[in-house]
């Protein structure tokens, strides 16, 4: 059986105004980064319902959103990238409800079992804005630097 867990791992440098997808429990939410603090903490704003909510996180906590969506497991086909800690699952089927949560197959033998509610992070397999091959938002924190140093 595979979990859906919340990630340890130190996360990339985050930039003001990045979307990037707050780990909330067992789930992923969309969310903006408003303030990068020092000491691994960064300040983000997502919504739970329709209520706007900020919050100071450690890093390790987002993700960035880019290149990435937020799927729940009804939403899952075969061959769906599901991203994890440790690296990246295919879908093998797809998913099948079981005593009232999703059953998710993998292609290495293994599953989930998840909530309906659940959003997992997708491999987003629409073309990836990048300028001379770098994200966007990564190309956009690298330029705004630049200019803070020459300007």
């Amino acid at each position: 059986m595979t979990y859906i867990r919340t990630p340890f791992a130190a996360a990339a440098p985050f930039a003001a105004q990045q979307p990037v997808h707050l780990n909330v429990g067992s789930t992923w939410v969309p969310a903006t980064v408003i303030e990068v603090l020092t000491g691994g903490r960064v300040t983000v704003s997502y919504l739970v319902g329709t209520v706007p909510m900020i919050a100071t996180v450690a890093v390790w906590l987002i993700r960035a959103a880019d290149g990435y969506d937020l799927r729940t497991p009804a939403m899952l086909t075969s061959g769906a990238e599901v991203a994890f800690t440790d690296g990246i699952q295919t879908v093998a089927a797809a998913p099948w409800k079981s005593r009232g949560r999703w059953v998710v197959p993998f292609t290495n033998g293994q599953s989930s079992r998840l909530r309906p509610d659940t959003k997992v992070r997708v491999v987003d397999d629409r073309a990836a804005v990048t300028v001379d091959g770098i994200p966007l938002v990564q190309a956009l924190h690298i330029l705004n630097t630049t200019e803070q140093v020459n300007g």
